[in-house]
């Protein structure tokens, strides 16, 4: 008999605000303790104020939802081959890309485990890849779906389809048709049949509708899928007890080098501050030996080897020149150089710096017109005064994508010897 798990390759965290699609519109709910209320909602993302960090639910249309029986019972062992099993199905196509999936086991069955497993489209749009979103996960996580049923609605123009088996989602996809009718019937009726051939779905279901749906469609699929409709108001979103984490690498990127900025930022100020100290130390010191003249000499005796501590100090701030110094630190000169970067078009696939005064960037770009505009915006940035960038003009390579390569030195670096 099949033992029923529920186990998140993630477990959720509390999030304030929920951002998420239904219709043709985005969504902003606010949670208070186990309750949520619908502040605001637009057809227009931008329109939205999202000022508290929202968690972000990506539309399923960006998501690849997959059921996989995973031969083993070791849950340690069941996150190595769901992502062998993702490989082979050529979900990882291209090796330049950090993966981003999820999975969570559902049940297991003799010496199998069955996993639903949630990776991000390469097709998701760059413009709502923004670390502003605490969090990026799926609907299936914030609702309370009938049990033994088809849950259908609407997210802008794709129907999305997800199954439960007793109180599990065991399946959720956005469907290829786009209008109720025959076709939809047809497609939800060979999902159904592959599920069930896969000891996935339940033997009794019906369907609920949770977007409108008109007399005569609703008609049309109960005679061709001869399973009852219900119709029933969405609910109101729930605080997920498991979430899936399908941050964008662009995201993960951004949130590194911010947190890393910020720790460098911190410790400029705190070395700022134990400087002037020592110098305000230092300072009344010689007031108070000015003062007494008359024992000058013997002060300063007693006084020199503080001074070559203190020297020695000197000399230590002006090796910690690049921390402070944001022109010669690799991080903020790599965050200019990607915040330069388009929405989409152009992006860097390596970048070195030596000895902190040399830089050099190579990317690619779709065409040889955004490469040249993204070579001048770095050129003329007021982040580079006095850099003379040179290198490779934009290339074509065999795959129709634009090649280009560039270098700089601070005006300021030391001679080379």
């Amino acid at each position: 008999m099949a033992n029923r798990i529920n186990k998140s390759s993630k477990q959720a965290t509390k999030a304030n605000d929920l951002l998420i699609p239904y219709m043709d519109q985005w969504e902003l709910w606010r949670f208070s303790g186990q309750t949520a209320q619908k502040i605001a909602s637009h057809a227009n993302l931008s329109e939205l104020s999202l000022v508290n960090r929202p968690a972000f639910v990506i539309p399923q249309q960006f998501l690849n939802t997959v059921d996989l029986w995973i031969l083993t019972q070791d849950q340690e062992l069941v996150g190595d081959m769901v992502h062998l099993q993702l490989e082979n199905r050529g979900v990882f196509s291209n090796p330049d890309e950090v993966p981003i999936y999820s999975f969570r086991s559902l049940l297991q069955d003799q010496s199998r485990t069955l996993t639903l497993t949630t990776s991000l489209d390469s097709s998701f749009p760059e413009q709502w890849a923004l670390p502003e979103f605490s969090k990026f996960d799926t609907a299936i996580n914030y609702f309370p779906f009938p049990k033994n049923r088809w849950t259908i609605w609407r997210e802008f123009n794709r129907y999305i389809a997800v199954l439960t088996n007793d109180n599990q989602v065991v399946y959720s996809q956005a469907l290829s048709v786009q209008t109720l009718d025959a076709d939809f019937a047809t497609e939800l009726r060979c999902i159904t049949f592959q599920l069930l051939t896969d000891n996935i779905a339940p033997e009794t279901i019906g369907i609920t509708f949770w977007s409108p749906i008109s007399p005569h469609e609703k008609l049309v699929i109960e005679n061709s899928l001869s399973l009852p409709i219900e119709e029933a108001p969405r609910p109101t979103p729930v605080p997920p007890k498991q979430s899936f984490n399908l941050t964008p690498a662009a995201v993960r990127i951004k949130q590194a080098v911010s947190k890393r900025f910020a720790q460098y930022r911190n410790l400029g100020i705190l070395l700022g501050g134990l400087y002037l100290l020592a110098t305000l130390g230092f300072g009344s010191y010689l007031f108070v030996e000015k003062r007494e003249i008359d024992q000058a000499k013997a002060s300063v005796a007693k006084s020199r080897p503080i001074i070559q501590e203190v020297q020695q100090s000197l000399n230590l701030w002006d090796d910690l020149q690049p921390v402070v110094d944001k022109n010669l630190h690799p991080l903020y000169v790599l965050k200019t150089i990607t915040d330069a970067l388009p929405k989409e078009g152009v992006r860097i696939t390596e970048f070195k710096q030596s000895s902190y005064y040399e830089t050099f960037i190579k990317g690619e770009a779709k065409n040889s017109g955004l490469a040249s505009s993204y070579i001048a915006k770095i050129d003329g940035d007021t982040f580079f005064p006095g850099y003379n960038w040179t290198g490779k003009q934009p290339s074509q390579n065999k795959n129709n994508t634009w090649s280009f390569s560039q270098s700089t030195t601070h005006p300021n670096a030391p001679a080379k010897e």
